[in-house]
């Protein structure tokens, strides 16, 4: 009786314990995200990024029509679910698609460990048209696009303007996004 009465404590602690991890990781005067489309589609703002192997990139000129620009971090469970989603749907579009992956990650090792363990479950993490980038000080997550929590997308057209934000899984593999996202190439 002990035992058991001892186990369900600690479930309860843990699932507490992720639950104020996942508070304490949103900024306190943020603003909140959710998945209203976007009322005016807007040009997105000026941002250059440098990626993990080094090369430098403009968002608004990217070669593909159309890029999800996608915030994850390592300690977030649904992202680690959605990549292989994401990155078919980068590969099905047959070089019309960017992912710009943004790691929003306080830690570069842990950003790495990550990537090591979808490398491990079988994905392609050096796929065509994935930019990885880690945000170190937050200057394209919270300073250009609000972003506060994890996963988050922001859908971006061919006229580099920004279509829709999605907080959360949005249904990858759903027919309503894969609607979205040939709207974005075209």
């Amino acid at each position: 009786m002990k035992a058991k009465l001892l186990a369900l404590i600690v479930i309860i602690v843990a699932c507490a314990a992720a639950a104020t991890y996942d508070l304490w990781q949103t900024p306190a005067n943020a603003p909140a995200s959710d998945n209203a489309p976007v009322a005016s589609p807007h040009k997105i703002p000026a941002i250059n990024f440098t990626t993990l192997e080094g090369k430098n990139y403009f968002l608004s000129t990217l070669p593909e029509k159309g890029i999800i620009l996608h915030f994850w971090a390592s300690w977030c469970a649904p992202c680690a679910l959605e990549f292989p989603l994401l990155l078919r749907k980068v590969a099905e579009a047959n070089g019309n698609l960017a992912l710009v992956s943004v790691s929003i990650d306080d830690s570069r090792p842990n950003m790495d460990e990550f990537l090591v363990r979808l490398k491990a479950r079988g994905v392609r993490t050096d796929a065509p048209h994935v930019y990885w980038v880690w945000d170190r000080d937050k200057s394209i997550s919270l300073k250009n696009f609000q972003t506060v929590r994890a996963p988050e997308s922001v859908l971006i057209n061919r006229q580099r303007r920004m279509i829709d934000k999605i907080a959360g899984d949005p249904g990858w593999a759903g027919q309503e996004m894969s609607r979205k996202l040939l709207a974005l190439v075209r």
